[in-house]
């Protein structure tokens, strides 16, 4: 049956409502309409009862018909809805695209297009929009109808937010892999080599055979991250052996890179030869390799240069070798690199030997130029290079052997001024420990007296983890191979509660320490879910540190509103009781920014008042303009 009138029919009627049924006498479309539908009258009740209505409407003499014309174009509409159809002549085939998500039922519409909005244009404000909203609401990006739109924002011209979605869609799984290789262009810029890093996260060698296919055509740096990836596969040894011999520049170092992953004999050939002539090009390329036989070669490099170094220094550093002596401390330093990720008897029988060599008076003395950094500072001496790397093998392997490594390190050598650089390792090595090392951690700080600054970045590491629903350590680590940053992320084994609290907080025993509130910002990353305790309580410290001074007051407000802490008496006016001269803009922000409810901002902002008021003259302007101003912002409150 031939439905052609009806659609014909809601045309014209949605144009009477636009035009007004004042006009409905001289709408002959409309009655041309109505006509065409007379003969579809017999087949249904439905189509009688709109041709009744129609005619109704065209009646001169008619009342309502507002709500009569209303009626027809509902009814119009609910019978176009139960006799829609699709007819494909061709012959089906699959989607291109499966299983990229869902949509998510009870995800207004509103909030999906002004999150696709934000990822597919530009302008200021979108980036912290979109990481404010993954925070609160991370389920909406699993829409089928915002994920084409993340693929997009790869290629966003700001980098951090390019990033973000990077690490966003790596979060997603394989699901998103088909949306990823939709549309690949091998000679794009950013936003495919992105792809391909996503794809590589998540796929490896199963998507060798993409590899393949974008790698004759590919150019730059996509080229280069897709010889990289050619390294899961040990079906690829041949073709890398190949471009090694082919490409030039960066493309063939990674190929380098990625034959160094092959554990096999022509790759253990391949770096040797390449080790005996240009050793230096041959760690670079060991550096991502996580084989055997690499951990192998990498210590075999390292002893020889070691050997060399403590032979040189045996006897004193002599003038005529000073020279050749910092180059290969200079040396050393770059080939500790190469020892992240290898096999722990590697890392443990290196580093002993360069903790020995570090501690010889000779390598101590050796303050030379070389070593100062840009404010003149002696910051690369041997021994605290050691104890940054030492961090950065214990962060990508945390396994027992080198916790143990790192503990003995500390304990030998981190006696001297240089040897406080171990405590940061020291310190990750029993956050990934089972036995509880809140009493050691008091030990150490009593005894020693570290830094703050020093203690702050040794426990910065440390945060809740929403998602885990656990403590983890959680750092970036920077490839000089890949040129790019590793993000790493562990459990924490330790109870954060009780006597590791009263450490962060700078409190035990009814003294304060001179750490308190050097902390905070660790504090902060450290608050569970669903503990109201330790919520409470971590709250209150909150709250006596935002009545302290105004060091800090914003960071700890926000804390405090984040939490919905209800209280704010004495925030605003301790924060001014002692201030020489205050600005109304001052005023206005404490006061924006204090926690707690209406109320209670209400009655602080009295007192704050009254404070100011019985002191004027420390006011910026004393006018009773000002005073007036500062009324409306309490009552505004």
């Amino acid at each position: 049956m031939d439905i052609t009138p009806v659609y014909e029919l809601k045309a014209r009627l949605r144009a009477v409502t636009i035009a007004g049924t004042n006009l409905l006498g001289e709408d002959f479309r409309l009655k041309r309409a109505a006509e065409a539908m007379q003969p579809l009258e017999a087949a249904s009740p439905v189509f009688a009862r709109i041709g009744e209505l129609v005619r109704r409407l065209l009646e001169p003499g008619t009342e309502g018909k507002e709500g009569l014309l209303l009626e027809t174009i509902t009814l119009v509409d609910a019978l176009l809805c139960t006799q829609g159809e699709v007819a494909v002549t061709e012959e089906l085939s699959p989607l291109s695209v499966d299983n990229t998500g869902r949509v998510i039922n009870n995800a207004p519409y509103s909030e999906v297009k002004a999150i696709v909005d934000a990822l597919t244009n530009s302008g200021g404000g979108r980036y912290s929009y979109l990481t404010e909203m993954h925070q609160r609401k991370p389920e909406l990006f699993d829409d089928y109808r915002i994920k084409p739109a993340m693929v997009k924002a790869l290629g966003a011209s700001y980098a951090e937010l390019a990033d973000d979605v990077q690490g966003w869609l790596t979060q997603m799984g394989s699901s998103i892999l088909p949306l990823l290789e939709k549309g690949f262009d091998p000679k794009g810029k950013k936003e495919m080599l992105r792809r391909v890093e996503i794809i590589e996260a998540l796929a490896g060698a199963e998507a060798n055979e993409f590899y393949l296919k974008q790698l004759p055509d590919s150019e730059k740096e996509i080229r280069q991250a897709l010889i990289y990836a050619l390294r899961h596969c040990p079906e690829n040894e041949e073709q890398l052996s190949a471009l090694i011999k082919t490409e030039k520049g960066k493309a063939k170092k990674m190929a380098y890179y990625a034959y160094a992953c092959q554990d096999s004999d022509g790759a253990r050939e391949c770096l040797g030869k390449l080790a005996a002539k240009k050793p230096h090009e041959a760690i670079d390329a060991l550096c991502v390799s996580g084989t055997e036989w690499a951990s192998e070669m990498v210590q075999k490099i390292i002893s020889e240069l070691l050997d060399k170094l403590e032979k040189d220094t045996a006897a004193g550093v002599k003038p005529d070798i000073q020279e050749a002596v910092i180059q290969d401390l200079n040396r050393l330093g770059d080939y500790m690199e190469a020892l992240k990720g290898k096999s722990v008897s590697t890392v443990r029988q290196c580093c002993r030997r360069i903790a020995a060599l570090a501690e010889r008076p000779q390598i101590m003395k050796l303050k030379l130029a070389a070593y100062l950094d840009q404010r003149g500072n002696v910051d690369h001496i041997l021994k605290r290079q050691l104890a940054r790397r030492v961090w950065e093998y214990l962060a990508l392997c945390p396994d027992e052997e080198m916790i143990s490594l790192v503990l003995e390190l500390y304990q030998n050598y981190g006696n001297s001024k240089e040897g406080d650089a171990f405590f940061p390792a020291a310190m990750l090595a029993k956050l990934l420990s089972e036995e509880d090392c809140s009493q050691w951690l008091w030990k150490e700080l009593e005894r020693k007296q570290f830094a703050v600054q020093q203690l702050y970045n040794a426990l910065s590491v440390l945060c809740w983890d929403a998602g885990r629903r656990t403590w983890v350590v959680t750092a970036r680590i920077y490839s000089m191979a890949l040129e790019k940053s590793i993000r790493v992320l562990h459990p924490s084994r330790q109870r954060v509660e009780g006597d590791f609290l009263q450490l962060l907080m700078g409190e035990k025993d009814g003294r304060t320490y001179k750490w308190a509130g050097r902390l905070d910002r660790v504090l902060g990353n450290c608050i569970p879910d669903g503990d109201s305790d330790y919520e409470n309580r971590l709250m209150e410290y909150f709250y006596r540190r935002a009545k302290d001074g105004s060091e800090g007051i914003f960071y700890y407000c926000g804390q405090l509103k984040q939490y919905g802490f209800p209280r704010c008496e004495g925030i605003a006016t301790e924060y001014f009781r002692n201030k020489k001269q205050i600005s109304a803009w001052e005023i206005s922000n404490i006061l924006n920014a204090l926690p707690g409810t209406d109320e209670a901002k209400r009655a602080e902002g009295q007192e704050l008042l009254k404070l100011l008021k019985g002191d004027r003259k420390r006011l910026r302007d004393t006018s009773d303009t000002m005073i007036e101003r500062l009324e409306a912002m309490v009552l505004s409150l």
